[in-house]
C-alpha cells in the first residue's frame, strides 16, 4: 500500500480555488501552475465540471435569444449525462427557467441603446 502512495501526487491538491473562481477574477498567486493544466486530465470529473461551468460563462455573450437557446441547449445536453448530481440538477433548473432566461435577450434585442 505504501509503494502506491510513494509514487502518487495529488492532483487537485490546492486547487480547490482555480476550480472554484471565474478565470478573469484570479489573482496571480492563485493561478494555476503551469505544470497543473497538464495533471488535470479531461477525463477527471473535477475538470469536467469546472469545464462546463466555465462553457457557461459564454451564455452572456450571445445577443440573439436563438442563438442564446441553441447554446443553453447543447450545454444542458453534456450536463445531463454527467454523472454528478449537482450538475443534473443545474441543468434542469436551466431546463425549467429556459423560457424567462431567453426573454433576458429578448428584452435585450427590443431595447437595446443600439437601435
Amino acid at each position: 500500500m505504501d509503494e502506491l502512495k510513494a509514487g502518487f501526487e495529488p492532483v487537485l491538491k490546492s486547487a480547490r480555488c482555480c476550480l472554484l473562481k471565474r478565470k478573469e477574477n484570479l489573482t496571480r498567486q492563485a493561478e494555476v501552475p503551469p505544470a497543473r493544466p497538464a495533471a488535470l486530465q479531461p477525463q477527471n470529473r473535477p475538470c469536467l465540471s469546472y469545464r462546463l461551468k466555465e462553457d457557461f460563462q459564454q451564455l452572456w455573450d450571445y445577443d440573439s435569444a436563438t442563438w442564446a437557446g441553441k447554446f443553453l441547449d447543447e450545454w444542458c445536453r453534456p450536463a445531463m449525462r454527467f454523472r454528478i448530481e449537482p450538475m443534473k440538477k443545474i441543468a434542469r433548473t436551466l431546463r425549467k427557467h429556459r423560457y424567462p432566461i431567453l426573454n433576458y435577450f429578448r428584452t435585450q434585442e427590443e431595447f437595446s441603446s443600439y437601435s
